[in-house]
This record gives C-alpha cells, structure tokens and sequence, in this order.
C-alpha cells in the first residue's frame, strides 16, 4: 500500500504508451468520437486497472496468511481477526488514491514521453519518503496513503479527510484533464 503512487505512476504511464507509440493521437481525434469520451474511457480504464490490482491485494494477502499459516504452524495465526478489516483499508487506500492516480493519469496523458510522468511520480515519491515527518507534508497526495495508514490508530470515522481529499483532487484533476484535452493541439 505504501507503494501505490510509485504503482499508479508507472501503471499511467503504460495506459497511454501504446498511443503515444504509435502516434495514434491523430487517428483517434479524427474519429467522430467526442473528445471528453477519449479522455474519460481513458481515464476509466486506468481506475479500472486500479481497482483490479486493489482486489488482487486483497486475494494476494489473504492467500499468503492462510498459506503462512498452513506451511508455519508455530507462528499459530490467529484466523479469528475481523475478515473485513483488511478489505476496508484497501477499499480506502484506492480511494485515497485516485488523488494520485488522477496526477499521474494527467501527466502521462499530457507527456509523450515515458519516462516524463514515470520519473516525477518516482520522484516526488521518494521526496514524500523524505518529508513525511514535515508538519506540511499532509499537503502532497502522494503522502495521503501512508498518513492515512499512519493515523488508523487514531480514527474513529471510516471516511477520514484524506479520502475526501483524494476524491476531491480526484475530481479535480479529471475536469483540469478534459479542459486540457479540449485545448490540446495533436501535432
């Protein structure tokens, strides 16, 4: 969970490659498809691919307890522990990144180049690494999960400011990505 903006970083960037690879930008603006279309199946695609690596972490995690649990029967784990516990904090750190998502579907979107988008959610991720401890650090998306996390302990209400927030940017930063489709000049 920790490192999921360096994931949607690298997993935007991907979305688009094939596009920007084939300079087929030209080719699909020339269809009789409006633009916002383009940009949001994009877009959705991309929460789709995200909400289905969110649901594999969930399978991925619960297959390697009970199978740490079958291969190590002295660590005696406990299976008692509340089932959805660990489905609503997945279920809350997608949430919390759509933020992220959204700032690196838009780069990835914008930048033709690979490398561009990969190479700032890399960095400002391990910027965020950095100054997690910095009383502002609570400003940068890319830090949302791991506050998030970090705060459990301390939370009463399952719908914290930060996942408000990450809805919010996610909002955002999706009708920014449409006005800039529509002033954008295929070259």
């Amino acid at each position: 969970m920790l490192m999921l903006p360096m994931y949607s970083s690298l997993q935007s960037a991907l979305v688009t490659a094939l596009e920007h690879l084939a300079n087929a930008w030209k080719y699909i603006y020339s269809l009789p498809i409006p633009k916002w279309s383009i940009y949001f199946s994009k877009l959705f695609f991309f929460v789709g691919l995200f909400f289905i690596s969110s649901l594999a972490l969930i399978e991925c995690a619960e297959l390697a307890g009970w199978l740490l649990n079958w291969l190590k029967l002295e660590l005696k784990i406990d299976s008692s522990a509340d089932p959805w516990f660990l489905v609503r904090n997945v279920l809350k750190t997608f949430l919390i990144g759509l933020g992220t998502t959204a700032i690196q579907f838009y780069l990835s979107f914008r930048f033709r180049n690979f490398i561009v988008p990969e190479a700032l959610g890399v960095f400002i991720s391990l910027i965020g690494i950095v100054i997690k401890s910095w009383e502002y650090s609570y400003v940068s998306p890319y830090l949302w999960v791991y506050l998030a996390i970090r705060d459990h302990i301390y939370e009463t209400k399952w719908l914290n400011s930060y996942v408000w927030a990450g809805l919010l940017t996610f909002a955002v930063v999706a009708i920014g990505g449409l006005i800039a489709t529509y002033r954008r000049d295929i070259d």
